[in-house]
């Protein structure tokens, strides 16, 4: 490992205690690391954002899932494994806490490639690694949404919102929302109603991670809906918009410790 690229979330780590104890670790272990020129650690080398994802090995991530996550897009589109420090909350996505520095360069890593879905509205994209949402929008009204699998009709949801999730997202909305827990290496697609006004169609249905999925949203005006990705990107909806949702072709390259075990992780974080 020669050059690796370090962003941090200011507000996990206001003082940038943990991240200056971070580029050090590298440092002593002859690692060359860059971190955005608004991050002011000296002893980094200071770069344009856009000059982070050239020549690097990897991104570190220091925060919680949400900042793997806002990274995520530019990792993927610049084909970088991602490696994130737990310095957050719960830390799902993540390969180390922020108190083992001392193990990150005698440590062992494997990369996992991780599902990503792609949601096209119009001539708008969006790209998600854990779940595309749709939610209400300006009105405090449920939302009324046919949801089709491979043109197949699926239902027509009543509800709050409707989450097309991965297997790395099922641990995040879409289990707040009652889904399932799903091994992220699996290759499937979860489909979950958010507070479904039915008794029937109030549960998750699991497709193959093939299928395209296509929801049409009912509402009565523009605006009454939005689609996000990841809870980071989004855009309202007009009446009538349609949201197609499919795999892409590219997954995420997701740095994890060898000996890393879901299982273990699943049960430590979800007492927290």
């Amino acid at each position: 490992m020669k050059c690796v690229s370090v962003v941090s979330n200011i507000k996990r780590d206001p003082n940038l205690t943990h991240t200056e104890k971070l580029v050090k670790t590298l440092l002593d272990a002859d690692v060359q690391v860059k971190m955005p020129d608004d991050c002011y650690v000296t002893s980094a080398q200071l770069v344009k954002r856009e000059e982070l994802f050239k020549d690097s090995e990897m991104v570190i991530a220091m925060g919680g899932d949400g900042t793997i996550l806002s990274l995520a897009n530019e990792c993927y589109e610049n084909d970088i494994p991602i490696f994130g420090v737990n310095i957050g909350h719960m830390g799902f996505l993540s390969a180390m806490e922020k108190d083992d520095f001392s193990q990150l360069v005698t440590s062992k890593y494997h990369i996992e490639q991780r599902l990503v879905l792609k949601a096209n509205v119009g001539d708008k994209e969006l790209f998600a690694l854990n779940d595309i949402c749709i939610s209400r929008g300006n009105s405090a009204r449920i939302i009324s949404l046919k949801v089709y699998a491979d043109d197949k009709f699926v239902g027509t949801y009543k509800a709050d919102g409707f989450i097309v999730s991965t297997p790395t997202g099922s641990t995040a909305y879409s289990l707040s929302a009652g889904g399932p827990v799903v091994h992220p290496s699996m290759e499937l697609i979860i489909l979950t109603p958010v507070c479904s006004h039915s008794l029937s169609n109030s549960r998750s249905v699991i497709i193959p991670a093939t299928a395209n999925v296509r929801i049409v949203v009912q509402a009565e005006h523009d605006n009454d809906a939005v689609v996000s990705a990841d809870g980071q990107f989004g855009f309202p909806l007009k009446k009538g918009a349609v949201v197609e949702i499919m795999q892409n072709d590219k997954k995420l390259k997701l740095i994890r410790q060898e000996n890393a075990d879901f299982f273990d992780t699943l049960r430590l974080k979800l007492q927290r």
